[in-house]
C-alpha cells in the first residue's frame, strides 16, 4: 500500500469536512422540526404535571370554578398530547431516514 502524502491527507480531510457540512445542511431543517416537536411535547407534559399537581392538592377543591377550569384544561391537553407525540415521532423518523440515506 502506498504511503499517504501530506497533500493526500489534507485532501482527504477537506473531503471529509465537506461531506460533514453537506450532511449537516441536508438534515438541518429535519433536525429543527424534530427539536420543535420535542419541545412541544415537553411543554405539554410540564403543563399537565402542573395541573395534575393542582388537582392533587385538597385545597384546590375549595373553588368549584377553578376545579372546572383546570379539569377542562387537563382534558384539552390530554387530547392534544397524542397528536404532538405523533408529530415528534414522525419528525424523528424523517430525520433518521435522511441520516441513513446520507451514510
Amino acid at each position: 500500500a502506498a504511503t499517504p502524502t501530506p497533500q493526500n491527507r489534507k485532501a482527504e480531510r477537506r473531503a471529509e469536512a465537506e461531506t460533514r457540512q453537506r450532511w449537516a445542511a441536508a438534515t438541518k431543517d429535519l433536525r429543527r422540526a424534530m427539536e420543535r416537536a420535542e419541545a412541544a411535547v415537553h411543554a405539554l407534559e410540564e403543563r399537565l404535571d402542573a395541573l395534575r399537581a393542582q388537582q392533587a392538592d385538597p385545597d384546590h377543591y375549595a373553588d368549584p370554578e377553578a376545579v372546572r377550569v383546570v379539569a377542562r384544561e387537563v382534558a384539552t391537553l390530554e387530547a392534544e398530547l397524542p397528536g404532538v407525540y405523533s408529530q415528534w415521532e414522525e419528525a424523528t423518523e424523517r430525520l433518521e431516514e435522511a441520516e441513513a440515506a446520507l451514510d
